[in-house]
């Protein structure tokens, strides 16, 4: 079988028709039975048996050995290890270098040659024209800047005297372009070649009309995908056949390339955005690429934004090559994630490397070796330094208390700057939707499947992050817990809910009277901020609430601006911020902001920024900042959003705020601000500012 790349959405992988060239396996029932012979007399399950026989391996009747899947996914791993084990990212750069090194020697050599044949003409005239004019491009290139962005620009603005090498810098220009798009978007990678200025006018149309419909959907309405395949389907080789497939193609690759931002050094990641930002001299594609980025985050944040890759190799990476090794890897993903999830006819159950099924009492936890629980283990460090212990747990729920109370972990030093890592299964006892979570006190994330699908690695008192899963009864789905402990407060555990004990909760809720009522006040209408349902004033509300909630009512015409959830002050100073608009009045607000700090508040140094909203014209002015302080950011991203009822869309606009005046007009373009290309920032938890 010959294995051939998958597009992303769609369904399965090809293989090559039988040709009877191909090696096979003489199997029969009775040789499958006697393999299973051993695990149907001590288990009595023909399922489990032939599940085990898959992941294992076997042999036929002629000694033919059949690779069991855990054997298959470990040998995509070490392929896995081998590629990045061998790749040294900086030489992204000094291939680049070499060639514009070799660009600006074929000019000197031009140059050169352009002297020496005026002083043949024996014209004096000429002589002295094209020295003056050689002495001047010599000067030029002995002041080209040493870093890669820089010469690339500088030289993007010399006049060639020598044609070949202008020419041959041009073809360089248009090669790295072509490749920077490709390792952007590498799975369309077809349909990023030869990417001529006119093809780069032509993307940027596209990706800008691919922002429109990700910005109309925001807004609750329906993109014509169907005539932007039309009119941009030749960049799509895999021929998507709904915008969702299309998003994911394209999500995947650019978390891939984040991926490959993340791994590399401060230094090389700023190299390399300098030389994008060269390359795509059009700033309005510049804007376009991080402002689908930005989309592409919020629409599936649950791919490995935020994760890196471990090179460790002397084999440097060229520029060229990146599309080729984000392929790659990608291409290994693929495979390991089909095999981690195969099914035999009759619903195998997941393929694991490590677990192992088998029947338990809880039927919920399993180690490697089939036992309950899940493989601990704990290291010296906050971040997993340096191995202390190992063992099966079988609780996952841990606040350790201090001797004589508990004791320490074996090979740990202290009840303080420790991590643990949980690994194993889970094993579904019901069909149905399921509540997976974690709650720790410091830091913790959650994998299910290879999955991050929790993560809160931050220091912080005790909470509860979950995700919702549907499983079949039966499935199971690897599980990996990642803990650190700074000081102070300590607690992990690890939660499940199955949709059993969701109903039982639901109808204990539905028992309990939880509908509290409100006096809205006259004169304005009120929205309530859990929902955004709009009420008028002079009237009493009440509905019910949770247990984590409160009436709380905020006035039409109000700006309420949000920030993200942090523990300390100055944890994120360039932090985005929300600022929600309650329609029906026309409202002001004056942000204020100080380092949090100290007292120079007091000696004039803080910003002030006004908000007035023109309900009428559905206007937001964002005014000129008043004021600044040391340390205060400079630029900040504002996601503008019109408050709206639960499942109905709620106007968003996101602008990039420098300290001038803007002025946004929701539901339509933004004015007096030009784009701005802003860093890719995550999604905000918003809490009041």
């Amino acid at each position: 079988m010959v294995f051939a790349r998958r597009q992303a959405g769609q369904p399965g992988y090809r293989y090559s028709r039988w040709d009877g060239t191909q090696t096979g396996f003489d199997l029969d029932a009775d040789q499958l039975l006697a393999e299973m012979g051993d695990d149907l007399l001590y288990h009595g399950d023909l399922n489990a048996a032939l599940r085990r026989l898959m992941q294992q391996g076997f042999r036929d009747r002629n000694d033919e050995r059949l690779m069991g899947l855990r054997e298959m996914i470990e040998r995509l791993k070490e392929r896995r290890r081998q590629e990045l084990e061998s790749r040294d990212l900086g030489g992204v750069y000094d291939d680049i270098a070499e060639q514009l090194d070799e660009v600006v020697g074929m000019e000197r050599t031009g140059i050169d040659r352009r002297v020496d044949d005026a002083l043949r003409s024996g014209d004096q005239r000429r002589q002295e024209i094209v020295e003056g004019a050689a002495n001047e491009k010599r000067r030029e290139l002995e002041e080209l800047p040493p870093d890669l962005a820089g010469k690339v620009q500088a030289l993007q603005q010399y006049e060639f005297m020598h044609d070949a090498a202008r020419q041959r810098f041009e073809e360089l220009m248009d090669e790295l372009r072509e490749q920077l798009m490709q390792s952007y978007f590498n799975q369309l990678s077809e349909g990023m070649q030869n990417m001529s200025p006119e093809r780069m006018a032509q993307m940027k149309d596209m990706l800008a009309e691919l922002n429109q419909m990700l910005e109309q959907r925001e807004r609750g309405e329906e993109p014509d995908f169907d005539g932007f395949m039309q009119r941009h389907g030749e960049f799509f080789p895999g021929n998507p056949q709904t915008l969702d497939e299309l998003l994911e193609q394209m999500a995947q690759s650019m978390a891939q390339m984040q991926q490959l931002l993340n791994s590399m050094t401060p230094e090389q990641r700023a190299q390399l955005m300098a030389l994008s930002d060269a390359l795509l001299e059009d700033m309005d594609l510049r804007w376009q690429v991080d402002q689908l980025s930005r989309n592409l985050q919020q629409a599936f944040p649950n791919l490995p934004w935020q994760q890196s890759q471990r090179f460790g190799g002397d084999d440097p990476l060229q520029f060229g090559q990146m599309p080729g090794l984000l392929d790659t890897l990608g291409d290994l993903d693929d495979l390991e994630h089909l095999l981690n999830s195969a099914r035999s006819p009759a619903r195998l159950a997941k393929v694991d490397s490590n677990p192992a099924p088998g029947r338990l009492v809880e039927e919920a936890r399993q180690s490697p070796d089939g036992r309950p629980g899940l493989v601990l283990e704990y290291f010296d460090g906050m971040n997993f330094e340096r191995p202390a212990s190992r063992t099966v747990d079988t609780v996952i729920e841990h606040r350790w208390p201090d001797p004589p109370l508990g004791s320490v972990p074996p090979g740990l030093s202290s009840l303080e700057r420790f991590s643990a890592r949980w690994t194993g299964e889970l094993v579904a006892s019901e069909s149905g939707e399921h509540e997976i979570g974690v709650e720790g006190d410091d830091g913790f994330r959650l994998w299910l499947d290879g999955r991050l699908v929790v993560e809160d690695w931050a220091n912080g008192g005790p909470r509860f992050k979950g995700h919702r899963v549907t499983l079949s009864e039966g499935q199971s789905l690897s599980v990996r817990i990642d803990f650190y402990q700074d000081t102070h407060g300590r607690l992990l555990r690890l939660a499940w809910r199955t949709p059993s004990q969701a109903r039982e909760l639901g109808e204990l809720q539905r028992k309990l009277d939880q509908r509290q009522a409100t006096l809205l006040p006259a004169g304005c209408d009120w929205y309530d901020f859990w929902t955004g349902e709009r009420h008028a004033g002079g009237q009493q509300v009440a509905r019910a609430y949770a247990l984590d909630e409160f009436p709380l009512y905020v006035r039409a015409g109000a700006i309420v601006p949000m920030g993200p959830a942090v523990q300390y002050s100055g944890e994120r100073r360039d932090a985005p911020w929300e600022i929600r608009l309650h329609p029906g009045a026309d409202g002001q607000f004056t942000l204020y902001e100080d380092d949090g700090e100290t007292y120079r508040y007091e000696r004039g140094e803080r910003a002030t920024i006004a908000l007035r909203w023109d309900d009428a014209r559905r206007t937001l002015h964002i005014g000129a900042r008043q004021g600044r302080y040391p340390g205060m950011a400079m630029q900040r991203e504002l996601r503008v959003r019109l408050v709206a009822p639960a499942g109905q869309a709620a106007p968003l606009k996101t602008v990039q705020y420098r300290g001038r005046a803007v002025t946004l007009h929701l539901g339509h373009d933004i004015t007096q601000a030009a784009p701005d290309a802003g860093a890719n920032l995550p999604d905000i938890t918003p809490q009041p500012l």
